[in-house]
């Protein structure tokens, strides 16, 4: 199980469109995420995820985000930017 979504793992994802990481271990999700600018459908239910990195709100072309079962409490404040969510 992964406990992370990590620069390796994000670097091996380039040109990937959808992501699905559900019920996973994962804790920590790196800045570097908003690189993927071709992620359109990220899924991270189930799993121990606490916050949302601030750049997440740079993935203008992420249209569906699933991040439900997991520890978060708040969304970062500029989630609104993703127009396409």
């Amino acid at each position: 199980l992964l406990d992370a979504v990590n620069d390796d793992l994000i670097q091996a994802m380039t040109g990937v469109e959808e992501a699905s990481f559900i019920g996973n271990q994962i804790q920590t999700i790196s800045p570097k995420i908003s690189s993927l600018r071709f992620l359109t459908k990220l899924y991270l239910p189930k799993n121990k995820i606490c916050e949302l990195p601030t750049e997440i709100c740079f993935m203008i072309n992420l249209a569906k985000l699933k991040v439900d079962d997991n520890f978060l409490k708040t969304l970062p404040k500029d989630i609104g930017n993703l127009i396409n969510l």
